[in-house]
């Protein structure tokens, strides 16, 4: 495994991503909105999590962290709010610029994609025995219970919001982190700050 030590903290490179990526979260108390350029994107930090457990290296769950993510649940039309149902969104990675127009938070660029959101619960896999979109890093289901024996493989908690909420940041939250999966969402806007997230460094080297 190859490493780096770059402002004392340690990077390790992982192929599946191209990139140098910092083993810990150093800074907390940042928001999205600064971060997001040189974040993982939410299935990248699926892949991460993978990395790191076949490496023996630890990821810590004290502090949660941003992705290059946003769901836009404000963009597609006809859908409608659905607390109990999947819901239409527009899922950006990666956007090119993000800023506020009218107090209304908007990206431009990145990729894009339309998604259905599962409603806020315990992930399980669909009925092909996946857990999450291998483009987006979404979960395809969830439950409610945590007593769902179909939710044991996992144990990771999704949370979203509702149509109409707006432009929300993907993170990973710090509450649990169980081997390779951990709990996540979408329900902050791009300008929330909380000690307890923060932001992993990634470095991609023109060079490798």
């Amino acid at each position: 495994m190859r490493t780096r030590l770059i402002h004392n903290n340690e990077y390790v490179w992982v192929p599946s991503i191209g990139r140098y990526v910092c083993a810990n979260v150093p800074q907390g108390d940042i928001a999205p909105a600064a971060v997001y350029r040189d974040s993982l994107a939410l299935v990248e930090l699926h892949q991460f999590a993978v990395f790191a457990h076949d490496n023996g290296l630890t990821i810590l769950n004290e502090r949660g962290e941003w992705t290059a993510d946003f769901v836009d649940y404000g963009s597609v039309p006809g859908a409608e709010a659905d607390e109990e149902g999947p819901i239409e969104v527009l899922y950006i990675s990666r956007p090119a610029s993000l800023r506020q127009v009218d107090g209304r938070w908007i990206t431009e660029g990145g990729k894009v994609a339309q998604v259905l959101l599962p409603p806020s619960g315990w992930v399980i896999a669909s009925a092909s025995g996946q857990l999450y979109d291998t483009v987006t890093g979404v979960p395809f289901r969830t439950t409610a219970s945590p007593t769902d024996l179909a939710a044991r493989s996992g144990y990771a908690y999704f949370w979203r919001k509702e149509a109409g909420d707006g432009l929300r940041a993907v993170s990973r939250e710090c509450e649990r982190l169980a081997r390779t999966v951990f709990d996540f969402g979408a329900i902050y806007p791009p300008d929330f700050t909380h000690d307890n997230c923060g932001f992993r460094p990634t470095i991609r080297l023109e060079t490798e």
